[in-house]
């Protein structure tokens, strides 16, 4: 990794080594940047011309280094499935992707390719596909949520047009945080936990979306 920075630094005036360091410090504790987001655009740019070096440092970490231009993103990932979440919280996740895989199949999708759903809507569809309970106040609500947002998948806020309307953006990210693999990994655990998850309904629900 030294000779590689050595390599950018010779050929990159304009390039620091700190400016390196800091911004894979920031990948590792974002998980995804956005060109849109100001604070992390220069990030994002330098991940995108130093792919190449980026990618070997991930690769060094156990970590799959992920590049989307077109929709504006890169993260990281890690390369084996490691249970973490809470069971609600993950089955939170999967209904994410389930509603984004429904979305984009009904061509609602947004120029980024993010996709809205109100707070309303968001909990009908988890308590359809978990027929579990959804977060009945504030505080447990945002314990799912925070994580989530700190890791560029999504953003809370309240519709533009309809402010009383709280929404939940599901960003592009989704895809690639659950592509095909991990969520047939993630429904071999859940099997595991004899959680029944109600998929019925819609049959793209491990669609993979192009990364």
């Amino acid at each position: 990794m030294l000779t590689d920075i050595k390599r950018i630094l010779e050929r990159n005036d304009d390039v620091e080594e700190e400016q390196l360091k800091q911004t894979a410090y920031i990948l590792q504790n974002n998980q995804f940047l956005y060109e849109k987001r100001p604070r992390q655009r220069k990030h994002y740019d330098l991940i995108v011309r130093f792919q190449q070096y980026f990618a070997n440092l991930m690769d060094a970490l156990n970590q799959h280094l992920v590049v989307n231009e077109p929709q504006g993103y890169v993260g990281v990932l890690p390369k084996e499935f490691n249970r973490r979440m809470r069971l609600e919280e993950t089955l939170f996740l999967l209904t994410l992707r389930q509603v984004y895989d429904e979305e984009i199949t009904a061509f609602h999708a947004n120029d980024d390719a993010s996709v809205y759903v109100s707070l309303d809507d968001l909990e009908l569809r988890f308590k359809q596909l978990t027929r579990r309970e959804f977060p009945k106040n504030k505080s447990d609500f945002e314990a799912w949520t925070r994580p989530l947002e700190q890791k560029g998948i999504i953003e809370v806020g309240v519709d533009e047009n309809q402010p009383e309307i709280q929404r939940v953006t599901i960003l592009p990210s989704i895809a690639s945080l659950l592509s095909g693999d991990k969520l047939k990994r993630i429904e071999v655990y859940l099997r595991a936990e004899d959680v029944d998850l109600d998929t019925k309904a819609d049959d793209g629900a491990e669609g993979e979306v192009e990364q």
